[in-house]
């Protein structure tokens, strides 16, 4: 009787958890009927002493039987909901597994590109950084240059200037020379 309880139990179970499905529920239902059917085969009493008499206990056996028989129709039930969602699983995991590994090969492609663009920018900054080099020796050398030339304009000014006072100092002395 507690093997007999404890499969109820265990089909109570079942029925609360695979309850939406209407062949759960349909198989459950009928096993229950049984059941309800055992119970009243059990409080029989049809011997003439009050006991249990063959009839009554070859119908609780062929009830049993029937009993065993749902029940083996729910285990296979539930075996075949199980195999059908491992199955489910399977293919959802193999296409994760594929998704997994194109966006891996996605992300790896992108690092690689993003690396070369990387490289490449270093190398352009490196080539701006030697032309800007270059172009700050040219600025010195201009530069350079340019402060030479200004100086020989001062100087050459200078004595421009110079010469031009004394030219103006000798026709001053000239004029004075002629004047007297």
């Amino acid at each position: 009787m507690k093997k007999f309880t404890s499969f109820c139990c265990l089909f109570l179970v079942c029925f609360f958890a695979f309850a939406q499905n209407d062949e759960y529920q349909r198989l459950i239902i009928e096993r229950q009927e049984l059941i309800k059917e055992y119970n009243y085969l059990n409080a029989q009493n049809s011997n003439f002493w009050g006991k249990k008499s063959k009839k009554d206990l070859m119908k609780i056996i062929d009830n049993l039987k029937a009993i065993i028989q749902k029940d083996t129709e729910i285990i296979n039930n539930v075996q075949a909901s199980y195999v059908k969602r491992n199955a489910d699983l399977t293919v959802k995991t193999e296409k994760l597994q594929t998704e997994r590994k194109a966006d891996t090969r996605n992300i790896s492609d992108n690092i690689f590109e993003l690396k070369r663009q990387v490289a490449n920018l270093e190398t352009r900054d490196q080539q701006r950084l030697r032309k800007i080099a270059e172009l700050e020796d040219r600025v010195k050398d201009v530069k350079a240059a340019k402060t030479e030339h200004d100086m020989i304009t001062v100087f050459a000014t200078l004595v421009a200037l110079f010469l031009l006072l004394y030219i103006i100092r000798l026709r001053g002395k000239l004029n004075r020379k002629h004047g007297k």
